[in-house]
């Protein structure tokens, strides 16, 4: 098989340069297109003076040991995505769950959204802020939480700096203004600076 052909022959080569015994596993082609699996054991045959005589080995036909082997392969891809799935499912349930959690415990608007942002870090990212408008016109509250507490104070410095900007494209203010979710993969330099 032309994808095999290059790894038989450095095998072979580095068996032959140092004599020692080799073993190569590969595709054929026969001559009607099929394809099939061979296994392969040689030992290379040394001269009483040392120079390299031939090989001699022998070939196995392991088709049906490969295709068991891929069907294998893909059960077990298979099995690890359906387990990555249901981890994934199982952790946004006990997110959720927590969420329900600190939402029951909240005596205050202000302590759902301190209870609320504490609980989506780190299960969601590093740094959480909660906006809310308790009605239209009323001025916006905002909480936040970041992983690394010291950093919390920064953060209110930056919101009190910039405060959020209603008529915004991007960010709280749109999706405040229009009730759309907003996802940004990644905050480049332009993303931060439009926000």
């Amino acid at each position: 098989h032309p994808d095999d052909r290059d790894d038989v022959l450095r095998t072979l080569a580095a068996a032959l340069e140092t004599p020692r015994d080799y073993e190569v596993e590969h595709r054929v082609v026969h001559p009607d297109g099929t394809v099939r699996w061979l296994h392969g054991r040689g030992k290379v045959l040394v001269e009483p003076g040392g120079n390299v005589a031939g090989t001699i080995g022998c070939v196995s036909d392991v088709t049906d040991r490969k295709a068991h082997e891929s069907e294998s392969d893909r059960r077990l891809s298979e099995a690890e995505a359906i387990a990555r799935s249901e981890r994934r499912h199982r952790e946004r349930l006990e997110f959720l769950t927590r969420l329900n959690d600190v939402a029951l415990t909240a005596s205050s608007p202000h302590a759902l959204m301190v209870n609320v942002a504490r609980a989506a870090i780190p299960g969601l990212g590093d740094w959480c802020s909660v906006h809310f408008r308790p009605e239209a016109g009323a001025p916006l509250l905002t909480e936040l939480a970041h992983v690394d507490r010291r950093k919390e104070e920064w953060a209110r410095t930056v919101r009190e700096r910039f405060p959020v900007d209603p008529d915004s494209d991007v960010g709280v203010g749109a999706v405040i203004r229009t009730g759309l979710t907003q996802f940004l993969p990644a905050i480049d330099t332009d993303a931060l600076h439009s926000a």
